[in-house]
């Protein structure tokens, strides 16, 4: 405690040395992993609320459907906007995230540590999908390539900081094309 206290106080007084250290990004990803799998049987890690654009649902409506579902778990993914959600609502767990547009695609944020810098991030227009990865893990989150083939094609090129995950399963996308969760698969791969 008196430690803490006093880092505290150095914080305060603008006295506080920042250390810089390496580490392993995937071994920090296997930790967010390993201490949310035991809360986590069930979840839906792309939801978007009726804060984005075309969506319908409120959070409590939401929280409501997953729980006829048998869903333990909600990330929230408003576009382009990082939602405030409390930690548990009805006994589903509620984990921050956004949904980032970028040159190249949707790019989901899951697991936020904190919310991302969006104003910083679109400071000169739409991101890079590098610059988006990088933002959401400075932010303690996971990048998730969302949807990449809901529209005609993805360039995999313009993905040269590849993201932590690969959305492989979306019923949007199926919908508009067929063959785009098969497309999303190999992609991943």
């Amino acid at each position: 405690l008196v430690t803490d206290m006093s880092e505290l106080s150095k914080m305060q007084s603008g006295n506080y040395m920042l250390r810089y250290s390496n580490f392993d990004l995937a071994e920090k990803i296997k930790d967010i992993i390993r201490l949310n799998e035991v809360l986590i049987k069930e979840g839906d890690l792309h939801v978007h609320t009726d804060a984005s654009e075309g969506a319908v649902s409120s959070l409590d409506e939401l929280v409501r459907a997953a729980r006829r579902a048998g869903l333990d778990a909600l990330v929230i993914t408003d576009r382009d906007y990082c939602t405030q959600v409390p930690i548990e609502m009805r006994g589903i767990l509620l984990i921050p995230g956004c949904e980032v547009t970028t040159q190249s695609g949707l790019i989901v944020a899951a697991f936020l540590q904190r919310p991302l810098d969006l104003i910083r991030l679109r400071q000169n227009g739409l991101p890079s999908a590098d610059d988006a990865v990088l933002e959401i893990h400075r932010c303690g989150g996971l990048a998730i390539l969302a949807q990449p083939y809901a529209s005609d094609s993805v360039d995999a090129s313009q993905f040269p900081l590849r993201p932590d995950a690969v959305e492989t399963a979306s019923a949007r996308a199926a919908m508009h094309y067929p063959d785009a969760n098969r497309q999303a698969m190999q992609w991943a791969i």
